[in-house]
């Protein structure tokens, strides 16, 4: 049922229950505090730009995400029929997906950027 072509792009999706929509809506919620509690801690966390970065990029993803969440919850709540299939909830995932993809390729280059800053700051120190 849920691999079907038909489930996912049906332009008139059938009415959402009432614990679907509160689980939705928690969840949506908790993305977008979540991101924000995530923001704050990485801002206020000392160090580098470059070590800050990749916190505040999933700080971004999740209030992206609960924003959009919450928006597609309206569309499909009150029964627009282009924008309330569950078509965008699966180009959510997956566009989620690739840029978790791409958080983690540049975390990855983490190592390197602290090799570079670590030997930026001893020439500092010594030429001084």
């Amino acid at each position: 049922m849920y691999l079907t072509f038909s489930y996912w792009f049906t332009a008139f999706s059938p009415a959402i229950t009432a614990a679907a929509v509160t689980r939705w809506w928690v969840f949506s919620i908790a993305c977008i505090l979540g991101g924000i509690a995530l923001g704050i801690f990485a801002r206020r966390r000392p160090g580098p730009k470059f070590l800050h970065r990749p916190w505040l990029q999933v700080a971004t993803l999740l209030d992206v995400t609960g924003a959009i969440l919450l928006v597609l919850l309206f569309l499909r709540y009150e029964g627009v029929p282009l924008f309330s299939a569950r078509c965008w909830i699966l180009f959510l995932a997956v566009g989620d997906l690739v840029w978790i993809i791409a958080i983690i390729r540049r975390a990855l280059r983490i190592p390197q950027q602290r090799a570079a800053w670590e030997a930026d700051q001893a020439k500092r120190r010594f030429t001084k």
